[in-house]
């Protein structure tokens, strides 16, 4: 990552999520080339971010490399949709998050 990538995401994408474990600003993120996305493979650490971002409205990005075989276990994986699905959190897309598609 040098000043050259952190150009070419401004100038080719709408979007651009990086390392940064914590949530966002739900509504208006400071600059939607730099989201902060959260390791789905960290459950505990997940959860905590999810928490955070339903307490406060924040975006919470997750990613996940791999789910099954030498990724994230299956069941690790349900674990967080089924956390997603108890509690008040809006799941939205990234292009509803670029068009601002009534979340």
């Amino acid at each position: 990552m040098n000043k050259t990538t952190l150009r070419l995401v401004d100038e080719l994408f709408e979007t651009g999520y990086l390392q940064g474990g914590c949530p966002n600003n739900a509504r208006h993120p400071s600059n939607p080339n730099f989201i902060s996305r959260v390791d789905g493979d960290d459950i505990r650490g997940t959860k905590r971010a999810l928490d955070t971002a339903a307490k406060f409205n924040q975006l919470a990005v997750v990613y996940f490399h791999v789910i099954g075989d030498d990724g994230l276990p299956v069941s690790k994986f349900e674990e967080i949709i089924n956390y997603v699905e108890e509690t008040d959190l809006e799941v939205i897309t990234p292009s509803q998050l670029v068009d601002g598609d009534n979340y």
